[in-house]
């Protein structure tokens, strides 16, 4: 049996395919997914694999069939359909200083625009991308892939300014990228008679109250003292659903959660 390399460093499909590495097929979770729904939001960490996976689907998309032979879904495509790719990364370049980020976004349109022969004279990047979506809609007569790569450095670069990294805020906008990003049912500054809660989440039958402190500048027990004093949780009784109360401090010295708390309204 002849040795196969590992794919270590290597983030394109074709790449691992074409030199003969060792790769784990995961093309049958790719048909799950495209059979399942229409919008994701892969939230894995860093180097676990996103960057390859979006590669994988880019290639599947534009109906590279030599590159999945061998593979689960090779026998589950239809290869005589090819679907337009638009493509996005974010993972290099700092988003922090002010318009990077639009500059960015419309250097990598002024890419697509050549590379798909597709024009248009707009200014602003949504109505470019959506015309850039439409022409190739037209021309393709299917619908577009859009994989969108490091779509959380722009977020995370900015929300890492020292001037802002010293406020609740802060902390509570990395839990709402997050929580917005999955789609969840979120209310933000959730004004009660009582006051305003930080951040609620409505998920699957239960109501999720967050309020964040950061410890130098509160107490250690502030957030669920708050939670408590305030009665957040009245507001949300009526709905006859299950509320946990959720104290999350940080600690702005070393940029990390320093306690997590949780307690169950009416638990003993």
């Amino acid at each position: 049996m002849t040795k196969r390399r590992l794919p270590i460093g290597i983030q394109t499909f074709r790449e691992i395919r074409e030199q003969n590495c060792y790769y784990i097929d995961k093309t049958a979770y790719i048909y799950q997914l495209l059979n399942e729904g229409k919008h994701y939001f892969l939230s894995r960490p860093r180097r676990f694999g996103k960057s390859l996976f979006l590669d994988t689907l880019k290639e599947l998309f534009e109906g590279n069939e030599p590159l999945f032979e061998g593979l689960y879904i090779h026998d589950h495509w239809d290869w005589q359909v090819r679907y337009p790719v638009l493509r996005l990364s974010f993972g290099s370049g700092n988003f922090s200083e002010p318009g990077i980020l639009h500059k960015e976004v419309m250097a990598q349109l002024d890419a697509i625009e050549a590379e798909t022969g597709v024009e248009s004279h707009y200014d602003t990047a949504s109505a470019r991308f959506r015309h850039i979506i439409q022409m190739l809609h037209s021309q393709a007569g299917q619908r577009v892939a859009i994989l969108v790569d490091e779509y959380d450095k722009p977020i995370l670069d900015t929300l890492e300014e020292p001037d802002i990294a010293n406020f609740e805020g802060y902390y509570a906008s990395v839990f709402y990228s997050y929580f917005a990003g999955l789609g969840l049912d979120i209310i933000v500054e959730d004004s009660s008679n009582h006051g305003r809660l930080d951040m609620a989440v409505h998920f699957n039958g239960n109501i999720y109250l967050f309020e964040f402190k950061v410890v130098e500048m509160a107490s250690e027990g502030a957030a669920m003292a708050q939670l408590k004093e305030k009665r957040y949780a009245d507001k949300y009784r009526g709905l006859d659903q299950p509320i946990h109360l959720i104290a999350v401090e940080f600690s702005k010295n070393t940029r990390n959660i320093t306690a997590f708390e949780v307690e169950i309204e009416g638990s003993t």
